[in-house]
């Protein structure tokens, strides 16, 4: 993912979707979004981190999408990649484990017919 990416992703969560309610959010000025968006400098891990939790995506995935990004040696990229990979990993395994519980797998759950919602049976 492109910082630049980032940037309109979170914007499109923010209503109005404009700049200044992006950075009313974020709390990331103006002209820094600006710098941000047109790449003109790095994105910090904290401000990845914010337009992450605006977007509603997973903060940790996005850092690690945007340090395989700009890792300049394969080495950097590879641990990164990992690191992303193992992360990902567990977050499905999460999200088993709680179906699970909730007994998905043993007709426990079954889905609405308009919606497509889980519900106990």
């Amino acid at each position: 993912m492109k910082q630049s990416e980032l940037i309109e992703i979170a914007q499109m969560k923010v209503q109005p979707p404009v700049q200044a309610e992006l950075f009313r959010a974020t709390g990331i000025s103006r002209s820094r979004l600006t710098d941000l968006r047109n790449d003109r400098r790095p994105i910090s891990n904290d401000e990845a981190r914010r337009l992450a939790e605006v977007a509603g995506l997973n903060p940790l995935a996005v850092i690690g999408e945007l340090e395989i990004e700009r890792a300049t040696d394969e080495a950097t990229r590879t641990a990164w990649g990992k690191a992303l990979a193992s992360l990902k990993r567990s977050a499905c395994a999460f999200a088993l484990a709680v179906l699970a519980s909730l007994g998905a797998f043993n007709g426990g759950l079954q889905t609405s017919a308009p919606g497509g919602f889980l519900r106990r049976r």
